[in-house]
């Protein structure tokens, strides 16, 4: 079936009309009036296109006086189905629709229109918001198949992952370990920090009384999660502690499975599951390296 005629200009809008309702109490979203033809628009955003096109062809032809009619589906994604063709309607996206006003502004906006540049320029933006890509990298296609083969056994995903952080939460993981910690330092080395657990789940130890090292305010946080325990050196105030964390990462090394990036927030160690002993145990010793290394910087530079 061929196409309807697109019109290759449009001198002036006669009437654009919203809801418009047809014979069987259907509503048209968009109806637009020029002077050789009419313009039928389907706003489709989040829902899916499951409108009679035929029908409300139909309506808009029935006193059209002559004048195609031109379909459209505007949406944030292409749509394909049937139904389009079949009763001449073509699919549009948002992106499409502000790529080609945005090209067309310049010679249709007199320099005197500034009210309705205003208006036109907040559509843009609006409708800016619903553009989106279909397309999918590797990394996503693996996790959308992964997901349709085990979609029963993670329907309830958010219910158990927050199981899981309540779990962690009871056990009081962070705040044993700060104990832990605490008891195999020196009584020197524990006044050196400001220890507490921060929402549960991070042991935090900053340097206490505003102290520095090498003109650098730094704190240590030992954040449990669910599928890992990391350690984290961060600074409150000062340039970046990077030469201290490469320092440290000297130091320990065997405990080390991720190198210090260039960050206000430095990861060290990374660990899985924190409900396993040994890893627990793991990253109570890798603390305590941290923590002796630091207090020693700290005491010396006292002294």
């Amino acid at each position: 079936m061929e196409s309807a005629p697109c019109p290759e200009t449009v001198e002036a809008t006669d009437a654009v009309e919203r809801e418009v309702r047809t014979s069987n109490d259907k509503r048209i979203d968009l109806l637009v009036d020029c002077a050789d033809f009419r313009v039928c628009i389907e706003n489709k955003i989040w829902a899916a296109l499951y409108n009679n096109l035929g029908h409300y062809r139909q309506h808009c032809e029935k006193d059209s006086n002559g004048r195609p009619v031109l379909g459209i589906v505007l949406s944030p994604d292409d749509v394909t189905s049937p139904e389009l063709e079949r009763h001449l309607f073509v699919s549009i996206t948002y992106e499409d629709l502000v790529k080609q006003v945005r090209q067309l502004m310049g010679s249709h906006i007199g320099p005197h229109n500034t009210q309705y540049q205003y208006l036109l320029f907040d559509f843009l933006e609006q409708a800016s918001r619903f553009s989106r890509t279909t397309n999918m990298n590797d990394d996503e296609q693996v996790f959308l198949n992964f997901w349709k083969k085990n979609d029963l056994k993670i329907s309830n995903i958010e219910e158990w992952i927050k199981k899981m952080w309540e779990l962690l939460d009871a056990n009081g993981k962070a705040e044993a370990h700060r104990e832990q910690c605490r008891a195999l330092l020196s009584e020197p080395e524990r006044t050196v920090f400001r220890d507490w657990t921060y929402q549960k789940r991070v042991a935090v130890f900053d340097l206490s009384e505003g102290g520095t090292i090498d003109g650098c305010g730094i704190f240590l946080d030992v954040e449990f999660h669910p599928l890992r325990v990391t350690h984290v050196l961060g600074r409150r105030r000062g340039s970046e502690p990077t030469a201290l964390a490469c320092k440290i990462d000297d130091r320990c090394s065997t405990h080390f499975h991720e190198s210090p990036t260039q960050s206000e927030r430095l990861k060290f160690v990374t660990e899985e599951s924190p409900f396993d002993d040994s890893v627990c145990e793991n990253a109570v010793k890798a603390s305590v390296d941290i923590l002796k290394y630091i207090a020693e910087r700290r005491l010396s530079e006292k002294t």
